[in-house]
């Protein structure tokens, strides 16, 4: 058997392998990085206030959908959830006056869009499916992907303008 020796050019020829090797795999990496963040993200907050109306203040409970990804989504409905006395979730908006855009919409990249709902309609809809009055709610939205999300933390509906209000 013949006997090669390494020569200036082998090595250089190895250097410039291994360079590529790894400007591919930091490539890949980036790639994947890209696509993870590349969809969407909703994040969804539900928050209690007081609206004026004229001279009259009216407490109302709404839902805040935030896309914080890189790509459109469209919500495809919105509602507030609560526990149910018997340990299920009761689902509840559809009849109600509200404000804001009609469903299905369009929520583009770092936008946002909220529903406002009276809060006296709400308490009164728990009053009559015989729910606690201090009832917790949270909000969800459906996404188009079939995906629902809600919001992290849930909000006491309030009945009247003088019951205790904190925007959580």
């Amino acid at each position: 058997m013949e006997q090669t020796t390494t020569t200036a050019l082998d090595w250089f020829t190895l250097a410039i392998a291994v360079a590529g090797f790894v400007i591919a795999f930091v490539a890949l990496i980036w790639n994947i990085v890209e696509w993870w963040l590349g969809g969407h993200r909703v994040k969804v907050e539900t928050s209690v206030g007081l609206v004026s109306l004229g001279n009259s203040v009216e407490p109302v409970i709404s839902v805040t959908a935030r896309n914080v990804g890189r790509s459109a989504v469209t919500i495809e409905s919105w509602s507030f959830v609560t526990p149910a006395p018997d340990a299920q979730v009761m689902q509840w908006v559809a009849w109600m006056d509200w404000q804001g855009p009609l469903t299905p919409y369009r929520l583009e990249h770092g936008t946002s869009v909220e529903w406002v709902v009276p809060a006296t309609q709400a308490h009164d809809l728990l009053k009559k499916h015989n729910l606690k009055p201090t009832t917790q709610a949270r909000g969800r939205v459906r996404l188009a992907t079939a995906e629902s999300i809600e919001a992290e933390d849930a909000v006491p509906v309030p009945s009247k303008p003088d019951d205790k209000i904190a925007n959580r």
